[in-house]
């Protein structure tokens, strides 16, 4: 089985916008068409008690969700786009999943290096931009 993942900044049921809702049923549709889908979002600070970095991994609609805790207060512009440690976590975290395909939804608080990342691993990626 093909194994999908897509990387947003933000799903349900955190948050409800429009590259969250349709990430969401562009997931569930790969799903139906007997994909293993997974999604990687950043996590809102509102969780208490989770440090940056923390990984939390459950389900939402079917879907295995993996929730990387990221706060955003206080951050430089510069680091809503770009993140060292975050770029650590994705190649390690691709080598432990092992996609067949990465599908890049939105990258805010993440790092725009992610897809250079699987392009260095030899993994395919897509990206939408929204």
């Amino acid at each position: 089985m093909q194994r999908l993942l897509f990387v947003v900044h933000g799903f349900p049921p955190d948050t409800w916008a429009g590259t969250e809702v349709y990430t969401l049923g562009l997931a569930q549709a790969f799903q139906r068409r007997g994909l293993e889908v997974h999604v990687l979002t950043r996590a809102p600070q509102s969780y208490p008690g989770e440090p940056d970095g923390s990984l939390r991994t459950g389900e939402f609609q079917g879907l295995r969700v993996h929730r990387l805790t990221r706060r955003t207060d206080g951050l430089a512009v510069e680091e809503s786009y770009s993140s060292p440690w975050v770029e650590r976590f994705f190649e390690h975290f691709l080598r432990e999943l092992r996609p067949d395909l990465v599908h890049f939804q939105h990258l805010l608080h993440l790092s725009c290096d992610l897809p250079r990342i699987t392009r260095t691993q030899g993994i395919p990626s897509v990206l939408t931009v929204n």
